[in-house]
């Protein structure tokens, strides 16, 4: 094929070299101008690009000869085969299914047992024990000194003190917390609670801690005779690396996430706290009425809530079920679509899934 004065975009496409860009084939319809020279049916296309001339189709087999070739081929092992290697590995990571122990199985089989759904469409769970609770002793004593030291702190840091108030207060308003009936009933569990000043959050400068690990009498704690549960968390470099592959990113969080699932009443007694707005007034006994952060088996509790939502709504919001299996890690969503449009539709879907359960 002739050119005359045309050029090519590599004109030195015989000598091999290196790749100085790789361009995808949405961008290609915009680079090519129109032009094309053809010397036949058979022979190859020059198409003309911003870029230069584009030599591509067929190409005519110059001479037709008897010899017999034969193709061998070789695995080579250098350190730059083993970076390409694994920089694929990390482009397109292989799903992992971790090995299920005879514990994680009976996990979920207690799980699967004894999950419900409320009137209002929350989710309620019960305990993972693994031990009868029954041998917890006295836990009340530890929970009342710990509480006065706290009382003390509070009462040095008004602002502190303030904040502090006002999640539990939060607590009694959404009903996440309760008064306990009889002030004498000293059974359960008493879960310690103390304050995390983080004054570099903007959304949550006081976080309210609860010690599920405090021993109690007999050496026990809460924590001691629950079963923690497997992991279920996504691998989070898969999801990372989900998180670029479209256009349009998309983030969002469940809103208290832990507070928005329930524990079954016969457990709430072993989720007690002692509590006081005013310190002039006799400590009162109160029950966790949801799921609490800092008992050990709350991760697991948690998480399949979400893919119980999934299954149970999802068939109403196929494209926010298929996300939310798939680019949940905890409580934050991580995804990314193709189009606006497709996001607009992602966003109002997620929206209506979680309020079906949370």
């Amino acid at each position: 094929m002739s050119l005359g004065y045309h050029y090519l975009a590599d004109e030195s496409f015989h000598i091999p070299g290196p790749v100085d860009g790789i361009i995808g084939s949405e961008l290609f319809p915009h680079l090519v101008s129109g032009t094309k020279i053809m010397d036949g049916p058979d022979a190859p296309v020059a198409v003309h690009t911003r870029l230069g001339f584009v030599v591509m189709g067929k190409a005519p087999l110059v001479g037709k000869s008897r010899e017999q070739k034969h193709t061998l081929l070789s695995k080579l092992s250098s350190p730059e085969i083993q970076v390409l290697e694994r920089f694929w590995e990390i482009e397109i990571p292989t799903p992992v299914r971790p090995m299920i122990t005879k514990q994680d199985a009976e996990c979920e089989r207690h799980f699967l047992n004894t999950v419900q759904r409320t009137e209002g469409d929350r989710f309620s769970v019960a305990l993972l024990f693994r031990e009868d609770p029954e041998i917890l002793g006295d836990s009340s004593e530890l929970a009342c000194k710990r509480f006065l030291n706290l009382e003390a702190r509070l009462a040095r840091s008004p602002d502190l003190k303030k904040v502090y108030h006002d999640v539990f207060y939060d607590h009694l308003q959404q009903g996440h917390m309760s008064p306990v009936q009889g002030e004498h009933d000293r059974t359960g569990y008493f879960i310690p609670h103390h304050a995390v000043f983080k004054p570099q959050s903007t959304s949550t400068p006081v976080r309210v801690v609860f010690d599920a690990s405090a021993k109690t009498s007999s050496g026990k704690s809460l924590n001691d005779v629950l079963f923690v549960g497997p992991k279920l968390q996504a691998n989070l470099v898969s999801l990372l690396m989900n998180f670029r592959i479209f256009a349009y990113a998309l983030t969002a969080d469940v809103r208290q996430m832990y507070r928005q699932i329930l524990v079954t009443e016969r457990h709430r007694r072993y989720q007690r706290i002692l509590w006081r707005f005013d310190r002039e007034h006799p400590l009162s006994m109160f029950e966790l009425n949801t799921v609490v952060f800092g008992i050990s088996s709350s991760p697991y509790l948690a998480l399949p809530n979400i893919q119980q939502l999934v299954d149970e709504e999802g068939k109403h919001f196929s494209l926010a079920a298929e996300v939310t299996a798939r680019d949940m890690y905890m409580d934050d969503l991580l995804t990314s679509v193709s189009s606006l449009q497709e996001a607009k539709i992602l966003y109002r879907q997620s929206k209506d899934l979680f309020c079906r359960g949370f």
